[in-house]
């Protein structure tokens, strides 16, 4: 397990759909989330009862809602199952947009990162921790706008495919939540990119929403069928139908980027893949439908939105029976200067 102890922190800006406990007591806006806070309304982990979490109910006490925080420090550990918990300042949105430039000046730009399944947020800070090292270590030019990662939160049940799924479905409402409270009608941030790793993208087509506009996406290694762009998939959606409804996933996602524009790098679906990940290659025997980070958007059939507004990119990494290196590429040094080459760094 990696290491975090009391001598450990994130100080940046992050964005986490774990429910989480007011705590007062701990000092003002004080709050603190579980790595594996409940994301649906049945819990199966023991890990909650820090919290007094009873198994199978959802725990009042915890604030079910998708919230920016800043100053995350570790508490404790649970003996026997190695889960944390964190404390961490609550920030309203405009309190939250305001540290932003106080901490990295008003030119940075942030780089949302939603990271996939089986990864626990401790873990998932210092991945961004780590790759805002590598996207700082190449900066050769101070007039250029600094990319800052954001790091997106979301409940993970550690190997249980199926919960961590069902997690995602309720961040993605959670994100829905805190849209409608306004962030997406003021977009507090007006430039801003998204990185969706894995499991992280089938987040991202839940809380797709054209109100919250992004120059650019990248789907990194999604953990979703790869028909979402076809035009025969799109066909299937029904206004009508609850269950049909997803069938619009990836015209949504399309809304979600702002216009077209090349010159400014701005308006652009990457889908980075491999055809060597193992992990997606069980994924999709799993769910009998191919993964689209193993071949990335389908060059036809595609709808006509998507035309002239994505890009594939293959990074071609082997790693034998280990799936790791071959699916947890997002911050390693092939996606970080493809990040940077993409937004104009």
């Amino acid at each position: 397990m990696t290491k975090i102890d009391e001598d450990w922190s994130y100080d940046g800006l992050m964005l986490i759909t774990i429910d989480y406990l007011p705590s007062p007591e701990l000092g003002k806006n004080k709050i603190q989330f579980w790595e594996n806070s409940p994301g649906v309304e049945t819990d199966r982990s023991k890990t909650t009862k820090y919290f007094g979490q009873k198994s199978g109910k959802h725990n009042e006490l915890l604030t079910d809602a998708a919230t920016f925080v800043h100053n995350c420090e570790w508490v404790s550990s649970s003996e026997g199952d190695g889960k944390r918990v964190f404390k961490a300042d609550k920030l309203t949105m405009l309190e939250a947009k305001q540290f932003f430039i106080d901490e990295n000046g008003s030119d940075a730009v942030p780089f949302f990162a939603v990271h996939g399944f089986n990864m626990e947020p401790g873990v998932n800070m210092l991945d961004a921790q780590k790759g805002q090292n590598r996207l700082d270590l190449l900066v050769d030019d101070d007039d250029k706008e600094k990319i800052v990662i954001v790091p997106v939160l979301w409940p993970c049940d550690n190997f249980n495919h199926k919960v961590d799924k069902a997690n995602a479905t309720e961040a993605g409402v959670e994100i829905h939540q805190m849209l409608d409270q306004a962030m997406a009608t003021t977009n507090i941030f007006p430039k801003k990119n998204l990185v969706c790793h894995s499991m992280g993208n089938f987040l991202l087509r839940r809380a797709a929403n054209e109100r919250l506009q992004f120059d650019n996406i990248f789907m990194v290694a999604a953990d979703c069928n790869t028909e979402i762009f076809q035009k025969i998939y799109i066909a299937a959606y029904d206004e009508n139908n609850d269950k049909a409804l997803h069938y619009h996933d990836g015209l949504n996602i399309l809304k979600m980027l702002k216009p077209l524009d090349k010159a400014n790098f701005t308006g652009m679906l990457y889908c980075v893949h491999n055809h060597h990940d193992i992990a997606l290659k069980v994924s999709s025997l799993g769910v009998g439908k191919e993964r689209l980070g193993l071949k990335g958007v389908r060059s036809r059939g595609h709808c006509d939105e998507i035309k002239e507004r994505y890009e594939n990119y293959h990074v071609d990494i082997k790693s034998g029976l280990n799936p790791g290196p071959c699916h947890s590429y997002n911050w390693g040094t092939k996606c970080i200067a493809y990040y940077r080459q993409k937004l104009g760094l």
